[in-house]
């Protein structure tokens, strides 16, 4: 929720001169370890990395860079439950409480000693208990 276009303006250089770096495993080891993944799914993560086209992986995170909540969101109705993790960076934490403040009715749960992502990869069990608590 925090729009930066330094970052947007370095992904394409930096990501584009080291994109055939992910072919090979010694690389996908450091970033998978980098992600704080369980170590069971680097096979899964190794062949799908290896699958996204240089072109779709810029484009995809240059959008991320640059994604702002549009201005009618404070209009929504529905109740919005916001996990975000306790060791997540300051960058992911703040775009949650901005979510949470635009948001009437919402909820935000700050997971304890969690990294970005890991609720719904590394915790998937609990990740869908509460999916399907909130559906019900």
């Amino acid at each position: 929720m925090i729009p930066s276009k330094f970052t947007y303006s370095m992904i394409k250089p930096a990501f584009g001169s080291c994109y055939d770096l992910i072919k090979y495993k010694w690389f996908s080891k450091l970033q998978f370890k980098s992600l704080r993944i369980k170590s069971n799914l680097f096979d899964e993560y190794y062949k799908d990395t290896c699958a996204i086209r240089k072109s779709d992986m810029i484009a995809f995170l240059q959008e991320n860079s640059v994604y702002s909540l549009k201005d009618g969101i404070g209009e929504c109705e529905a109740t919005v439950q916001i996990y975000v993790g306790e060791k997540e960076n300051q960058s992911m934490k703040k775009s949650a409480k901005i979510i949470h403040e635009k948001l009437q009715d919402s909820f935000i749960k700050v997971l304890p000693n969690m990294f970005h992502g890991e609720f719904s990869i590394n915790h998937a069990d609990d990740y869908m208990r509460k999916l399907l608590e909130i559906v019900k």
